[in-house]
């Protein structure tokens, strides 16, 4: 028998890590409770307890995927892997980032989670609020590499130089949604 390959070990330990936490998100939400800061009991302390583990056992093994991604680039699809590379890379910072609210206590500052927000997302229009950069710097994980692939098709642009500007434009607008939500300004007032 053969042992699993790393990328395939990679590959399995998000998967299995984020379907721990997605399952305790939607079970909660099941339950009519929140998932993230819950320590009304001990069994919500424990699901958030066991959600943190598994993001930061994600969070580790996207950092390995990251490196094992970080070379081998033929021509024809730079844009794509620059995508991949620097969506990685975006995500891993959002993850980190989550511990930014793990210490905050809460999603928003200042003061505690609760009060108006926004459609959908329920972002707060009162105080600033640390889920849109987290929201923002996660996606960058489909954005990136989606953009490299259609640069990629397209053939006539220089579709690395383009991911990375792209990339570091969205860092920017990472950085400014953060300084935001760290000075207490909501991201939208309704």
């Amino acid at each position: 028998q053969t042992r699993p390959r790393p990328l395939a070990r990679v590959r399995w330990t998000i998967t299995v890590a984020m379907a721990i936490e997605i399952a305790s998100i939607i079970m909660q939400s099941a339950r009519g409770t929140t998932s993230h800061y819950n320590a009304a009991t001990p069994f919500d302390l424990a699901v958030f307890n066991v959600m943190g583990i598994t993001i930061t056992v994600s969070t580790i093994a996207m950092m390995r995927f990251l490196w094992l991604v970080r070379r081998d680039t033929p021509p024809n699809r730079a844009g794509y892997l620059w995508g991949v590379r620097l969506g990685l890379a975006i995500f891993i910072l959002a993850s980190w980032q989550g511990f930014v609210m793990v210490a905050n206590g809460a999603h928003t500052v200042p003061g505690p989670d609760g009060g108006p927000g926004l459609p959908f997302v329920n972002w707060s229009t009162r105080a600033g609020d640390l889920r849109s950069v987290h929201f923002f710097g996660m996606h960058a994980m489909q954005t990136l590499p989606i953009l490299g692939f259609l640069l990629d098709r397209a053939g006539r642009l220089p579709a690395r130089n383009l991911v990375i500007a792209a990339g570091i434009v969205w860092l920017a607008v990472m950085g400014g949604l953060l300084a935001m939500a760290l000075q207490g300004r909501p991201l939208l007032t309704v």
